[in-house]
């Protein structure tokens, strides 16, 4: 007996919808069990390298400290975080909670990112998740919940991800990258490199992806496929020898 038409039913159309759904409600779910982890971190009080850190960016030259975070040549100890350190202590005074539920946020975000990242390089969805779930939260990560003088690596986090991520994308989306993939893709390696020094790797991890992903999938054109990056790479090039001999050797703390 054939179903009558408003009674006809596909596993397909039974299954799709509910796979963004399980989707969202697994990722919920890891944001609850990070949250019960790492929610007391909003309520510590600074730490030794928080007052250490809140001195120095409130010492140094101000204009210095802010054009740092594009010129990476600049001497200067880590400059996106010692500005939020500066802006902080500018808008709210020796007070530790707006800092600390700042880096906080920042934590979720990089869940966030981290999520966005494992769904560029895995096609299915629930590899993700138990990508994520693995890196989610471990005893060994204590600083990082309670110290907000970690907020470097958090932001070094963030951008290298963040950068990762969108690479693997712009690099699934064409064989060309368009000017708006290349300021972005450097504004995220500065950025990563004003978190932290170890930010030059991001360069680094590119070139790994380049390699073992796209540069066999267009063997044939290889030559083509230099030029077409040869743009990117030297930018990437010169801002990384910019950022080591300009920065790195040249501020104390760091050489």
């Amino acid at each position: 007996m054939m179903p009558e038409p408003h009674e006809s039913t596909t596993p397909s159309t039974q299954i799709k919808p509910s796979v963004p759904r399980m989707e969202r409600i697994g990722f919920a779910l890891l944001l609850l069990i990070f949250t019960a982890f790492t929610w007391r971190g909003m309520l510590s009080f600074f730490t030794g390298d928080d007052v250490m850190n809140m001195y120095w960016a409130w010492t140094w030259d101000h204009k210095t400290l802010t054009l740092a975070n594009l010129l990476v040549w600049v001497p200067m100890y880590r400059p996106l975080g010692e500005t939020i350190y500066l802006a902080m202590y500018s808008l709210f005074g020796f007070q530790p909670a707006p800092l600390y539920v700042f880096c906080w946020l920042l934590l979720v975000a990089n869940v966030f990112a981290a999520y966005a990242l494992f769904r560029s390089l895995f096609d299915e969805k629930f590899a993700a998740l138990t990508a994520v779930a693995l890196i989610l939260v471990h005893g060994a990560y204590i600083d990082l919940y309670n110290s907000a003088g970690t907020i470097f690596d958090h932001l070094w986090f963030t951008f290298t991800v963040l950068g990762v991520a969108y690479y693997v994308r712009a690099r699934r989306g064409g064989v060309t990258f368009s000017i708006g993939q290349i300021v972005t893709l450097w504004l995220l390696c500065v950025l990563a490199m004003d978190s932290k020094e170890s930010g030059v790797t991001l360069p680094v991890l590119f070139a790994c992806y380049e390699a073992l992903f796209v540069l066999p999938r267009v063997w044939s054109e290889r030559n083509r496929w230099l030029r077409f990056i040869a743009p990117l790479y030297l930018l990437l090039t010169a801002t990384s020898l910019a950022f080591v001999f300009g920065r790195v050797f040249r501020t104390q703390v760091l050489a």
